[in-house]
């Protein structure tokens, strides 16, 4: 796992399970993840996939004052994918200006 390979090299790394990830949501991420996350300027997200549209999501709903290093969006996507479990969050539209901010 890279999160592993990570650690290694002496970053704290967090990989939460996101509840209900068989059907994404986006409330339902920032739900579990705002309590939970302590982010500050050094912090990088990586969001893979579904994690890559709940990456943007976090951002565009985080306090104003939150300004992450970077985030890196993996293999994400938008539209109809054909599958109805990834309807919700393949449909969301991110607050671009809001997102850029942080």
């Amino acid at each position: 796992m890279a999160g592993k390979r990570i650690k290694k090299t002496g970053y704290r790394v967090w990989t939460p399970d996101l509840p209900g990830s068989e059907k994404p949501n986006i409330t339902r991420y920032n739900k579990f993840l705002f309590p939970k996350w302590k982010l500050d300027k050094d912090s990088i997200i990586i969001g893979h996939s579904s994690g890559a549209l709940a990456t943007l999501g976090f951002l565009q709903e985080a306090q104003e004052s939150l300004v992450i290093d970077r985030a890196f969006l993996v293999a994400g996507f938008v539209g109809n994918l054909d599958w109805d479990a990834l309807d919700e969050i393949a449909s969301y539209k991110p607050d671009w200006v809001k997102v850029k901010k942080r």
